[in-house]
């Protein structure tokens, strides 16, 4: 075989030819696929790992996200929430008094600084953006806030974690930076990992970066004008470069930072690119002090004694300016409530004294000395500083009010305790954190007083303990400070403080002196501290406090003059009731001045309390009481028109429930009316329980005229409604009433059955005996039969159709009437079917008059509402 392969060769290469294009295939295109091969081969797994590695990626972080929502965001919530640190609120007071933050909270009015100064509340201001700086004055509620919103975010966390951002809290004086920072970036995003690493939960740290990377963390930075001034730059530049690496994670994650108003002036600079978004804190407004109150927990006589601190803030304006701060209205209901209403001062400077003697000296310091001279020395040796501070500050007029040198206290500190530098300040230091009076703002740099009246009761407290010239001291820089504008009001609050805090002996040369300066506000407000209205200048101020404000109000009643009217009012009140234990020959009556003021027109006393009331419409109850004023038959527009504000709603209610039957039966008609106009008047009555007072007071009468199961239910309400009915007023203020009047009440409604809670038992009751008695006959029945059968089976049909919608008709009828929100709406399937029973148009035609009153009523409301705009 291999010789004939031998013997072969020759021939094959006589015959072979070279075929080129399969040398083209074979030497250069297979290789050249083979390559190309490899590559796309190669290509495709690197894409597809890519494509699967993000797929994974993508399917995994979910997952995570998942699985740190059920398993660690709930578990740190609920330690959170727990926590009584962010749970509670401390109030300064004779006793340690801890407050239930979700219990007390008010909403704090937050303005936001944008084109049109757009108003917010805690629930919504985080709309705002994800970089929100937040400033406040001290005791503004800028701590009560944050914790609000840190426990709100933690309850909605532990009802939808997958919607949720993880919430942190974190107080910037506790934030100690290293004093070598490599990465300004993420220090303060590390630290912050490490200190949530401290909760005793599964993975969060996991968690912690999940969120930070998805749904968002939200991070509130509380307290930055509590860091001190060594520590400052570097912790503003952890809390900027947290902001730029958080925007870099996640534009889900959101920081709010805290400060005082008057720090931000400062510093506000260096948070401009990374904050943009700037709130601030509004004071408490008279609305917001009443709701306040309702949350307040008193022990006992609820009503009775939030009608009482309201009043009495109510009559003394001053006083009331300062509770506009909620935490020395916090501290003012505290004492009220521990010394049983003995607090309710006598005086503005009792209630100072006794509160400033008690931060002075806190519980836990005399729980600590068991040497009586211990305390009374310390005490004194506090009183002498922060007294001095505070006298200097204010007759040093180039210094801002309530903005002290931390260098002229040290001073001060160093000349009354003959000691050094170190000693000074560590006394500072202990002043500062035993008493909370003062509070710095920059670190060694400069303080504040909690609230200026504190800076300015002290200074008053160093004039009359511990100058033996003081008031003629503070007469003369009264009078000098006078004579300038920025200088006219520095020492105006010093002077009634310091009237109260001197010796009874030196009282009568003091108010002698006041009275010289011709100046009837100062003079009202020194006999208030002092009570000395058998003085020999308290004729002469009355005299002089008619003629002025006769001659001053000029047709206009701006606020000044209603400020002076209702002062000059509360001073003649407590003078009156000072007339007995005084020996006074006889009270003050000023019919006559009314008289003279109002020139026998109604219209114009009208005109004061009308604009009164635009101000503070609880205030009008106080000035028409003490000057004699029926309100409720003079002038009920007025309550009508600002029954909406709450404190005065309040006011309003507490007259109806105290008064006879007569009284009750007005009272009821103006609040009946005021519901009837005012949605927000009505839906606040219907949320009121009856008063089981005001049954058995009336027990005769049927006070559930305005009430029936079903239609309409058991409130203040349906009882306000009721015995208004009876009181057959024709009168013009009381239209809406006299239109409801046409309407038959809820009580004479016919078929009763329907309207009830058995109305649908009886619907079942009625198709099922339909069913049953007709659907067999329908069955066995020729043609004829079965036909009126039929019919028969429709009109029960219909019938019960009827019966549906007779109850959601009549519900929504009265509804409307009593101007609340119409929640009764036909059902879907009803409204479907209405062309085979037409118990729409059969309900327009049987209820047509019930209809015209409505619509009559609601054109009323509509041009009562055009009017004010």
């Amino acid at each position: 075989m291999f010789l004939t392969i031998l013997f072969g060769i020759p021939n094959f290469l006589k015959s072979f030819r070279i075929d080129f294009t399969s040398v083209a295939l074979t030497v250069i295109a297979i290789p050249l696929l083979m390559v190309l091969r490899k590559v796309v081969i190669k290509y495709v797994k690197d894409w597809g790992e890519y494509a699967i590695d993000g797929m994974m990626y993508f399917i995994s972080r979910h997952i995570k996200q998942s699985v740190a929502s059920s398993l660690s965001l709930k578990r740190y919530c609920k330690l959170q929430l727990g926590n009584e640190a962010v749970k509670y609120l401390n109030v300064p007071s004779t006793r340690d008094l801890n407050i239930d933050i979700d219990k007390i909270f008010v909403n704090l009015t937050i303005s936001y600084n944008d084109e049109n100064e757009s108003e917010f509340t805690h629930n919504d201001f985080l709309t705002v953006g994800n970089r929100i700086k937040v400033m406040g004055d001290p005791g503004a509620g800028k701590s009560s806030l944050i914790k609000r919103v840190f426990r709100n975010n933690c309850k909605n966390a532990l009802k939808k974690p997958s919607k949720s951002k993880l919430p942190i809290l974190l107080e910037l004086k506790n934030v100690i930076p290293p004093s070598k920072i490599k990465n300004y970036q993420t220090w303060l995003y590390d630290y912050i990992k490490a200190e949530i690493s401290k909760n005793k939960v599964y993975k969060i740290e996991d968690c912690f970066e999940n969120y930070a990377q998805n749904k968002g963390l939200l991070i509130l930075l509380d307290g930055l004008d509590e860091v001190s001034s060594t520590m400052y730059t570097k912790l503003a530049d952890c809390i900027n470069g947290l902001s730029s690496h958080l925007r870099d994670l996640s534009e889900h994650n959101s920081i709010i930072l805290t400060m005082r108003t008057q720090f931000y002036q400062q510093i506000k600079w260096d948070y401009s690119a990374n904050f943009p978004h700037s709130c601030f804190l509004k004071p408490f407004s008279p609305s917001d002090i009443y709701d306040f109150l309702t949350k307040w927990n008193f022990e006992k006589d609820r009503d009775r004694n939030i009608s009482r601190v309201y009043s009495d803030l109510t009559d003394k304006p001053t006083l009331r300016d300062m509770c506009s701060n909620p935490l020395i209205l916090s501290m003012y209901v505290a004492e009220d409530q521990i010394t049983k209403g003995s607090v309710s001062p006598e005086s503005r400077t009792q209630f100072y004294k006794k509160i400033t003697e008690e931060l002075i000296i806190k519980r836990r310091l005399k729980q600590k000395s068991n040497i009586p001279g211990a305390y009374s020395s310390l005490k004194e040796q506090r009183e002498r500083i922060l007294g001095k501070i505070a006298y200097d500050h204010l007759i040093n007029i180039e210094q801002s009010s309530n903005s002290l040198k931390f260098k002229n206290a040290i001073k001060t500190i160093k000349d009354i305790l003959a000691c050094d530098n170190l000693k000074a300040e560590l006394v500072f230091d202990e002043i500062a954190r035993e008493t909370g009076l003062i509070t710095e703002e920059r670190y060694r740099e400069s303080f504040r007083f909690i609230h200026l009246t504190f800076c300015e009761f002290l200074a008053a407290f160093e004039i009359s303990q511990g100058m033996t010239e003081g008031w003629n001291q503070l007469l003369k820089l009264h009078k000098k400070f006078y004579q300038t504008a920025e200088g006219k009001s520095r020492l105006i609050e010093v002077i009634p403080f310091a009237a109260g805090l001197f010796p009874r002996i030196q009282r009568e040369q003091i108010l002698y002196d006041i009275s010289k300066l011709e100046d009837e506000t100062l003079m009202s407000r020194c006999f208030l501290e002092t009570k000395l209205y058998n003085h020999k200048s308290w004729s002469t101020f009355i005299t002089s406090s008619k003629k002025n404000l006769l001659a001053g109000h000029e047709g206009r009643f701006g606020e000044k003059w209603l400020q002076d009217l209702h002062l000059f009012n509360v001073v003649v009140r407590d003078a009156n009731l000072s007339a007995e234990s005084l020996n006074l020959t006889e009270a003050i009556n000023l019919n006559e001045f009314y008289k003279t003021l109002l020139e026998n027109e109604k219209i114009s006393l009208n005109q004061i309390l009308g604009a009164y009331a635009n101000q503070d419409a609880a205030a009008v109850f106080r000035l028409a009481e003490m000057s004699n004023i029926d309100l409720k038959n003079d002038f009920p527009t007025i309550i009508i028109n600002n029954a909406h504000q709450l404190p005065f709603l309040a006011l309003v209610k507490e007259k109806l429930v105290s008064s006879n039957l007569d009284e009750a039966i007005e009272w009821s008609t103006i609040l009946a009316e005021a519901a009837l106009e005012k949605k927000l008047v009505s839906l606040v009555l219907n949320e009121i329980p009856i008063d089981t007072e005001l049954e058995k007071k009336f027990s005769e009468f049927d006070l559930n005229l305005w009430y029936q199961e079903g239609l309409v239910k058991k409130s203040f309400l349906s009882q306000c409604l009721s015995l208004a009915l009876k009181s057959n007023q024709k009168n013009i203020y009381f239209k809406h009433l006299s239109l409801l009047s046409q309407l038959k009440t809820p009580s004479e409604v016919k078929f009763k059955i329907l309207t009830g809670k058995y109305f649908l038992l009886c619907l079942v009751i009625l198709i099922l005996t339909s069913s049953v008695i007709i659907l067999p006959v329908l069955a066995k029945s020729d043609e004829k039969s079965r036909l009126v059968t039929l019919f028969l089976l429709m009109i029960f049909y219909s019938g019960s159709i009827y019966i549906l919608n007779y109850r959601i008709y009549l519900r929504s009828l009265y509804d409307l009437a009593m101007n609340l929100e119409n929640t009764q709406d036909r059902p879907t399937w009803v409204k479907k079917i209405d062309f085979l029973f037409p118990t729409a148009a059969l309900f327009k035609i049987l209820l047509k008059s019930e209809y015209s009153i409505l619509n009559k009523l609601q054109l009323l409301r509509g041009n009562n509402s055009e009017k004010k705009h």
